[in-house]
């Protein structure tokens, strides 16, 4: 549980930090940084908690059987699942992000400069939703095999790689180089998720 915790607050800490060096950049930054991360954070919000609470007892159930075939069977099922899914609104988020952002935020002071500045942000978070939302299903089925101190060294990784992208982004791409960064850093951590998966489905296949 304690790593678990740890490893997502530490997570969590990467918006403050992309915040402040969002505020760097050109004067509205931070605001865009905010108005373009929110339509992913909504489908986050919602979709995560119930993709993260399907599966955990399914994997906890399989794990005490030692049912490894089985385990291997729905981690797939799930991970193709939400991954369609997931890309799906992606797709259609980053398709027509600026009508989008047009509709829920051009008004008053929020002109059609903010909005092709934000959608263009918004389109590269909405890239992370497969990534993040099947690194949940991986963390869960960590969290089923007792490995939770590999999320939180995996988390902790990230965190800082996080920085070092967003520092390198900002410079050709501005605010938006932040919002890739925060995508490319989900990719990553789910390829190294997914290679811990392995790892520790061999370990235990091997002693079973």
């Amino acid at each position: 549980f304690w790593p678990l915790l740890l490893g997502t607050s530490l997570f969590s800490s990467t918006t403050q930090v992309d915040q402040i060096m969002a505020a760097s950049l050109l004067p509205g930054s931070i605001a865009a940084l905010g108005f373009g991360s929110r339509v992913t954070a909504l489908v986050i919000a919602v979709a995560g908690v119930g993709v993260a609470t399907s599966v955990l007892p399914a994997f906890s159930r399989l794990v005490a059987d030692r049912d490894w075939p089985t385990l291997v069977r729905t981690l797939v099922q799930y991970g193709a699942i939400v991954v369609v899914l997931a890309a799906l609104i992606s797709a259609v988020v980053v398709y027509f992000s600026e009508p989008l952002t047009g509709l829920l935020f051009e008004r008053g002071n929020f002109t059609s400069g903010d909005t092709a500045l934000v959608a263009r942000v918004q389109g590269y978070f909405a890239l992370q939703l497969p990534f993040f939302l099947l690194s949940l299903v991986l963390v869960r089925l960590l969290s089923s095999l007792t490995m939770s101190r590999t999320v939180l060294v995996i988390t902790a990784f990230n965190t800082v790689l996080n920085a070092v992208l967003n520092y390198v982004l900002m410079q050709q791409m501005g605010v938006a180089g932040i919002a890739l960064s925060t995508t490319l850093v989900h990719l990553l951590s789910t390829l190294l998720f997914a290679a811990a998966v392995a790892t520790g489905l061999k370990a235990r296949r091997s002693t079973a």
